[in-house]
Protein backbone atom coordinates (compact mmCIF):
# COMPACT_ATOMS: atom_id res chain seq x y z
CA UNK A 1 0.00 0.00 0.00
CA UNK A 2 1.52 3.28 -0.97
CA UNK A 3 0.90 6.11 1.45
CA UNK A 4 -0.31 9.72 -0.66
CA UNK A 5 2.05 12.28 -0.28
CA UNK A 6 0.84 15.98 0.52
CA UNK A 7 2.15 18.87 -0.29
CA UNK A 8 1.30 22.39 0.51
CA UNK A 9 1.86 25.84 -0.32
CA UNK A 10 0.63 29.43 0.92
CA UNK A 11 -0.48 31.23 -1.61
CA UNK A 12 -2.48 34.61 -2.27
CA UNK A 13 -5.34 33.18 -4.20
CA UNK A 14 -8.04 30.91 -3.08
CA UNK A 15 -7.79 27.93 -1.03
CA UNK A 16 -7.83 24.85 -3.37
CA UNK A 17 -7.06 20.97 -3.32
CA UNK A 18 -5.72 19.37 -6.56
CA UNK A 19 -5.05 15.36 -5.99
CA UNK A 20 -2.55 14.00 -9.14
CA UNK A 21 -2.35 10.00 -8.49
CA UNK A 22 -1.03 10.13 -4.87
CA UNK A 23 -0.55 13.43 -4.32
CA UNK A 24 -2.39 15.80 -2.83
CA UNK A 25 -1.34 19.50 -4.05
CA UNK A 26 -2.66 22.13 -1.50
CA UNK A 27 -2.73 26.05 -1.94
CA UNK A 28 -3.85 27.63 1.38
CA UNK A 29 -4.77 31.38 1.12
CA UNK A 30 -2.98 33.87 2.90
CA UNK A 31 -3.19 37.50 3.36
CA UNK A 32 -0.98 39.46 0.58
CA UNK A 33 0.24 41.70 3.70
CA UNK A 34 1.69 38.35 5.15
CA UNK A 35 3.69 37.19 1.71
CA UNK A 36 4.05 39.56 -0.72
CA UNK A 37 7.58 41.43 -0.66
CA UNK A 38 8.97 39.42 2.03
CA UNK A 39 11.63 37.13 2.58
CA UNK A 40 11.51 33.31 2.70
CA UNK A 41 12.65 33.23 6.03
CA UNK A 42 10.21 36.25 7.31
CA UNK A 43 7.65 34.16 5.26
CA UNK A 44 8.16 31.24 7.44
CA UNK A 45 8.76 32.83 10.53
CA UNK A 46 4.99 34.10 9.91
CA UNK A 47 3.85 31.16 8.90
CA UNK A 48 5.16 28.76 11.84
CA UNK A 49 3.31 31.71 14.00
CA UNK A 50 0.57 31.89 12.91
CA UNK A 51 -0.01 27.85 13.03
CA UNK A 52 1.05 27.91 16.61
CA UNK A 53 -2.20 30.10 17.01
CA UNK A 54 -2.04 33.25 19.32
CA UNK A 55 -3.54 31.64 22.07
CA UNK A 56 -1.16 28.75 22.12
CA UNK A 57 2.30 30.68 21.98
CA UNK A 58 4.52 29.92 24.45
CA UNK A 59 7.62 31.40 25.80
CA UNK A 60 9.49 27.96 25.28
CA UNK A 61 8.15 28.76 21.03
CA UNK A 62 9.59 32.42 21.18
CA UNK A 63 13.12 30.94 22.80
CA UNK A 64 13.37 28.10 19.91
CA UNK A 65 12.53 30.92 16.94
CA UNK A 66 15.01 33.37 18.06
CA UNK A 67 17.61 31.04 18.95
CA UNK A 68 17.03 29.60 15.32
CA UNK A 69 17.68 32.87 13.92
CA UNK A 70 20.84 34.84 13.39
CA UNK A 71 20.68 38.41 14.29
CA UNK A 72 20.82 40.19 10.56
CA UNK A 73 17.71 38.16 10.12
CA UNK A 74 16.02 39.01 13.11
CA UNK A 75 16.37 42.89 12.02
CA UNK A 76 14.98 41.87 8.66
CA UNK A 77 12.00 40.06 9.83
CA UNK A 78 11.53 43.12 12.20
CA UNK A 79 11.49 45.68 8.81
CA UNK A 80 9.42 42.89 6.85
CA UNK A 81 6.84 41.99 8.87
CA UNK A 82 5.43 45.11 9.80
CA UNK A 83 2.32 45.12 7.58
CA UNK A 84 1.40 41.48 8.99
CA UNK A 85 -1.19 40.99 11.51
CA UNK A 86 -0.96 42.97 15.05
CA UNK A 87 -0.95 39.78 17.05
CA UNK A 88 1.85 38.21 15.45
CA UNK A 89 4.08 41.09 14.88
CA UNK A 90 4.12 41.65 18.78
CA UNK A 91 5.23 38.18 18.83
CA UNK A 92 7.74 38.80 16.28
CA UNK A 93 9.05 41.65 18.17
CA UNK A 94 9.24 39.13 21.15
CA UNK A 95 11.68 36.71 19.15
CA UNK A 96 13.68 39.86 17.95
CA UNK A 97 14.62 41.17 20.77
CA UNK A 98 16.36 37.89 22.42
Amino acid sequence: MQVPVNYSYVSDGPYRKYKIGNYLVEFKHCANKEISGKSFITIIVIQAIKSIGKDRIQPKDISILSDLLPEEEKKKILREAMTTTPWIYGVIKEVCKK
